[in-house]
């Protein structure tokens, strides 16, 4: 039941990503350049999406959490986003703030490893859940 929970989340993830991904034609980043604003990309592996599934629960427990927090999926197919970011690894999390990249975060993690990267990289220390 678990996995199928999981597998419903992260299609629906998938179909949110869909509304907000980022065309290579289009000129300008998927992401506003707020100075003060912190965006979350996470550049995915659409052939690996049952092992990022701690990476969509920690995200989701963000969004949860802080309903301004931007999380932004980009599918590794895009190839113009992943090159413009230097990306070698998926899954991947940037955190970005203006044009700063605040955190990143590679590879095969568990959930309280993301969990507390978001955290720290995120939350003012006073803050964090």
């Amino acid at each position: 039941m678990r996995v199928l929970c999981r597998f419903f989340i992260i299609v629906i993830l998938l179909g949110l990503s869909a509304c907000v991904s980022f065309s290579e034609a289009e000129t300008s980043p998927p992401y506003s350049l707020n100075e003060n604003e912190k965006i979350t990309l996470f550049f995915s592996d659409e052939n690996n999406l049952e092992k990022e599934s701690p990476y969509y629960d920690a995200l989701l427990t963000l969004q949860n959490n802080f309903d301004d927090q931007k999380v932004i999926i980009i599918n590794s197919s895009e190839e113009k986003l992943v090159n413009s970011f230097d990306i070698q690894e998926f899954p991947t999390l940037l955190i970005i703030k203006g044009e700063e990249v605040k955190g990143s975060l590679s590879g095969f993690q568990n959930y309280e490893q993301i969990e507390a990267f978001l955290q720290e990289v995120i939350l003012p220390s006073n803050e964090r859940f």
